[in-house]
């Protein structure tokens, strides 16, 4: 078979493919510290994922959301597959984006691994619908 309609190895990592992906994936340390990271991190948090590696995901988080997002990495370490949590961050240009997370934890790798989807735009517009402006 040549390249073009050779199968794609069972479990072979996205290659290529994880920069094409809107959402972001990264994978941090058990002290939080970003290893590894997609190409949508920089359209999401304002970092390339080169800048992103070795940053603590923590120093990121909005002041205001940190002890909640601390406890919500805590039930990931014990065990607990995140699948929705909603926090801010602070982007590399200052401003704030709408985060939602899904996250595991790899007992084998020692990583965990999330999945981060920008839902400033739903913050932004509801925020701004009719009924909830006040005069």
């Amino acid at each position: 078979m040549d390249d073009a309609t050779k199968k794609p190895e069972a479990g072979a990592p996205f290659g290529d493919f994880g920069d094409l992906m809107l959402d972001a994936i990264c994978a941090v340390t058990a002290d939080a510290i970003c290893v590894s990271a997609t190409g949508a991190c920089e359209r999401i948090f304002g970092y390339t994922p080169e800048e992103m590696v070795g940053k603590c995901m923590l120093d990121l988080v909005h002041p205001d959301d940190l002890g909640r997002t601390q406890q919500s990495i805590d039930r990931v370490m014990d065990g607990y597959q995140q699948r929705y949590f909603e926090n801010r961050y602070i982007r590399k240009d200052g401003s704030v984006v709408y985060i939602s997370w899904s996250a595991t934890w790899s007992e084998e790798r020692q990583l965990r691994i999330g999945v981060a989807r920008d839902l400033s735009l739903i913050h932004i517009s509801e925020l701004t619908r009719p009924e909830r402006i006040s005069y």
